[in-house]
């Protein structure tokens, strides 16, 4: 029995490998089907959305973007921190944003793609990416297109969980962010995951306003 018990232990590491190397060489996102876990109590006990709400300093009248929403796991707790302002999440799949309307009503709700966000420039006070950026294969471009539609005074939330498979560790978070012209201001860990909020630099602000075509 003992035997079986580490071969079904080594099965379960070999799948959870392979599941991460896939998704990161082929640039897969979360499925629709695992969405009930995003709001598992388990992984809003250790990302909880409440401590997003308070590192990224919201005010009540904020204009706030999540992209890659998902089902709301994170955007109803960021709605109701704008009572006065407005909360918006974007996903590429209808099946998740159709998950999402039940869980954040107050929150407006689009399908775009990070490459090319559907918003006017410095249109929004914080923007949030939490297990997304390393699913996006061109992420400069998205960086770029976060920039542009962040207000020179605003800040970017970036995050990632052990858990999940398209997991990077923080350094290389915050390398990619940094290269695109962000400043790491204040950064937050625990053992399963972590969050960098970042402001944008002179520089990129300077250059906030070119978008490719």
């Amino acid at each position: 029995m003992r035997h079986w018990g580490w071969f079904a232990a080594g099965m379960l590491v070999g799948a959870f490998t392979s599941v991460r190397w896939a998704t990161k060489r082929f640039h897969l996102i979360t499925p629709v089907a695992v969405a009930p876990m995003l709001v598992h109590p388990w992984r809003l006990a250790y990302r909880a959305p409440e401590r997003l709400v308070q590192l990224l300093d919201v005010a009540p009248d904020h204009h706030i973007l999540e992209v890659g929403c998902g089902n709301s796991a994170l955007l109803k707790a960021f709605a109701e921190a704008v009572p006065r302002g407005l909360a918006v999440g974007i996903d590429v799949q209808w099946g998740m944003l159709a998950r999402a309307q039940g869980r954040a009503a107050a929150a407006a709700l689009c399908r775009a793609t990070a490459l090319r966000l559907p918003f006017a420039d410095a249109s929004f006070d914080r923007v949030v990416l939490i297990a997304v950026l390393p699913m996006i294969a061109a992420r400069a471009q998205a960086l770029q297109e976060v920039r542009r539609v962040l207000k020179p005074s605003g800040a970017l939330l970036v995050g990632e969980e052990w858990l999940a498979p398209e997991f990077v560790p923080w350094h290389v978070t915050r390398q990619w962010v940094e290269a695109a012209g962000f400043r790491l201001e204040r950064a937050e860990r625990n053992w399963l995951s972590y969050a960098l909020r970042f402001t944008p630099t002179a520089t990129s602000a300077s250059a906030a306003h070119f978008r490719p075509k």
